[in-house]
């Protein structure tokens, strides 16, 4: 209760909105309650003759029924009590912290009893005694609660450190009423009413790059489930140069998660079938126990896939291999899983012909318990075909191959190749899947009937019907992204609702991972985007450090190894998921939010909405390829969203930047039109602000020579 009362005092002036410091309302309450306790003692010792007056015809007055040392020890105790409680107002008051109070005054009873001959037994003794206790407990109730009992300054303290002077402004918002401390006080909160959380951009600190010395780095899943840092030197990372053992701690208190790591209750064994190909993966494992890697096309026209045998115990490359598909192969990403069922993983790699159209190849490499691999077998596909995922899609229980591809023109196909379970193929069965450019593909059941479909990278959804053969859903998952941004892409279940979701690489505005939630019927609901590292590409999932969450991997992967994807040169990122569809990284807009408006770039920022936040414009086009501003309105928290667009002058123009132009408050527009777009000369476009984001239609002035730069300032003073 004391610290109900407390509260309930300091809350009064805030509640109010009163210009009144806790501590003098503290003391006005104790002078208050001082004023109740003397209506007794006024009672007591007003003339006999005016009471009398009044009611001495019935009763007789109190006062005229008390014996005249009654009253006296009466005005004597209110007296002493009266003392002490304004002494103890004016104490709190100055700040002082001693007790006033001596504890024998504490009950008026123990006086009482104590001069039991100056006090005879009547009814008006009881009443009076009732009243001085109450205001006495009353008093001593707001004494204890003041700032005298919970922790004001003493008189030492009092001069040892003063809170810093307040400023004309802060003095005057707050009336003087309150201390600088307190104003700092309300002002953080103030500022924290507005911000959430601080911004932090997770996504840079699980971002792996090459060392200063050109070393390489990756992760490898180790036994019992630890992830391992290694550093490693070579053009393709053949010779180790360090280890950091249990790395997934590392990540887990970087990512700032709350979970609990190394639990991995799901074990840490990540699944092969459904997976895009990756052009650097980890195999599998020999008989003795070493790692095999494979590494595939790196510059565009491979006609091999290299494989190395390492010890990671012992540190050291064990051997290496060429695996030839033929010389004129143009081989794409590696796939792996176990297609003869003798426990040993085999490589399967889509195999482009150059000169062949339509026309194209798999060659599978069936694997050999020390490392090694067989000769290529190729399975011919009615398809240019760019890409394959392995996946049981006729559920005979067996791997089958599905190739994307296209037929001819803009036509895309899936050519399922099914399987017999001793690492040979039937014929291709093909589907068509409507117009796009098919080069890339994951499956899984998006719909929750059993079977297998698959997600294309063009954005279609192929609804399988448990033949291998599918259909084209009504309802692309590339609503919100794009058309043909998708650079990879991975199917996993990121929020833990039992359907699966997507993660899609795309480049469009920026290179960045979108997260796709699945509504279990073959449909997606657009969650986020992540900003990635330039020229990010392959992707896939994995609880890296078993909370329960899977983590995203943006770079290769195979088998417990992750690393630098084909084209981000030794670089890779690591975005750790919250368990909710979310993930620890820095989101991007406008990303797959805003379909109406693309390539976004060239950014200005101030308030162009006149909201208080931050905003910004930023240069992109419409869905019908015209130049257009873009707003983007902050919140003042970190996060944006689409705001209005306006057309621009024309596509070529560059350097924007904000200022207010012509003085009316607005921020407005200005770009550089370079003479090459004009024809003739270079030009400055205005596009005045009208205050809430949108700006009116641009005014061109002519330059007179080709602009190549150009700053905004109050060049003559006039403001």
């Amino acid at each position: 209760m004391p610290g109900f009362f407390r509260v309930l005092l300091a809350l009064v002036p805030r509640l109010f909105d009163l210009p009144i410091n806790p501590n003098r309302l503290c003391a006005w309450v104790k002078l208050g309650l001082c004023v109740v306790a003397l209506a007794p003692l006024i009672c007591l010792t007003r003339p006999r003759r005016h009471l009398l007056s009044h009611s001495s015809k019935r009763r007789g007055s109190v006062s005229a029924r008390l014996h005249p040392n009654e009253r006296n020890a009466f005005r004597s105790l209110c007296q002493r009590w009266i003392g002490h409680f304004a002494h103890a107002a004016l104490t709190a008051q100055s700040g002082a912290g001693s007790d006033p109070f001596n504890k024998s005054n504490l009950s008026t009873r123990r006086i009482l009893r104590a001069h039991p001959e100056s006090f005879p037994a009547r009814p008006v003794h009881h009443i009076a005694s009732t009243l001085l206790h109450l205001a006495c407990w009353a008093l001593l109730l707001c004494w204890t609660l003041s700032p005298l009992a919970v922790g004001a300054q003493t008189p030492q303290q009092s001069h040892a450190a003063q809170p810093p002077a307040m400023s004309p402004w802060v003095q005057q918002h707050y009336r003087g009423e309150v201390d600088a401390a307190t104003v700092v006080r309300r002002l953080n909160a103030a500022a924290a009413a507005t911000t959430s959380t601080p911004l932090q951009f997770k996504g840079v600190v699980t971002t792996f790059e090459p060392t200063s010395t050109g070393l390489g780095q990756g992760l490898l899943r180790q036994n019992g489930c630890s992830l391992s840092l290694l550093s490693a030197a070579g053009e393709q990372a053949t010779t180790l140069a360090g280890s950091t053992p249990n790395y997934q701690n590392t990540l887990h208190t970087l990512a700032q998660l709350t979970t609990t790591p190394n639990v991995f209750k799901n074990g840490c064994t990540d699944p092969l079938l459904g997976r895009m190909g990756h052009f650097a993966t980890i195999v599998g494992t020999t008989s003795q126990g070493y790692y095999v890697g494979a590494i595939g096309q790196l510059n565009g026209s491979e006609t091999a896939v290299n494989t190395y045998v390492w010890d990671a115990v012992n540190e050291k490359l064990i051997s290496m291999a060429s695996n030839s598909a033929g010389s004129s192969s143009n081989l794409g990403p590696i796939s792996v899983a176990d297609v003869n069922g003798d426990g040993i993983n085999d490589m399967v790699v889509p195999d482009f012909v150059a000169g062949t159209s339509p026309a194209s190849s798999v060659a599978v490499f069936l694997g050999n318990a020390d490392g090694t691999f067989q000769a290529a077998v190729l399975y011919p596909v009615p398809l240019q075909g760019s890409a394959i995922v392995l996946d049981d899609f006729n559920g005979d229980g067996t791997v089958d191959i599905a190739v994307s591809g296209n037929t001819t023109g803009v036509n895309q196909a899936v050519a399922v190749l099914p399987g017999k379970g001793n690492g040979t193929f039937g014929t291709a069965v093909v589907s068509s899947a409507g117009t796009g450019s098919a080069f890339g593909l994951v499956s899984a059941d998006f719909n929750g009937d059993g079977h297998k479909d698959i997600a294309l990278f063009s954005g279609a959804i192929l609804l399988g019907k448990g033949d291998g053969t599918f259909t084209v859903a009504p309802q692309a998952w590339s609503t919100n992204v794009p058309s043909g941004s998708a650079l990879g892409m991975v199917a996993s279940d990121f929020n833990n609702d039992g359907k699966v979701d997507l993660a899609v690489v795309s480049f469009d505005p920026a290179f960045n991972a979108g997260i796709l939630l699945g509504n279990g019927d073959g449909t997606f609901s657009f969650k986020a985007s992540y900003a990635l590292i330039s020229e990010s590409d392959e992707i896939t999932s994995s609880d890296l450090d078993g909370d329960g969450n899977l983590d995203l991997v943006v770079g290769s992967n195979g088998d417990g190894g992750f690393a630098s994807g084909e084209n981000t040169k030794g670089s890779f990122q690591v975005l750790m998921g919250n368990g909710d569809g979310s993930f620890q990284g820095a989101t991007v807009f406008p990303g797959f939010a805003a379909p109406q408006i693309s390539g976004v770039h060239g950014f200005a920022v101030a308030d162009f909405n006149a909201d208080g936040h931050l905003d910004m414009v930023g240069k992109g086009q419409t869905a019908a390829g015209a130049a257009a501003l873009s707003v983007m309105t902050g919140d003042g928290k970190g996060d944006f969203a689409q705001g209005p667009v306006t057309a621009m002058q024309a596509a070529g123009e560059t350097d924007l930047v904000s200022a207010d132009m012509n003085g009316d408050g607005k921020a407005d527009a200005l770009t550089l039109l370079e003479a090459s777009f004009t024809g003739t000369a270079g030009a400055l476009n205005v596009y005045l602000g009208e205050g809430n984001g949108s700006f009116q239609a641009g005014v061109s002035y002519p330059l007179p020579a080709a602009p190549v730069n150009y700053a905004v300032a109050d060049v003559n003073g006039d403001g």
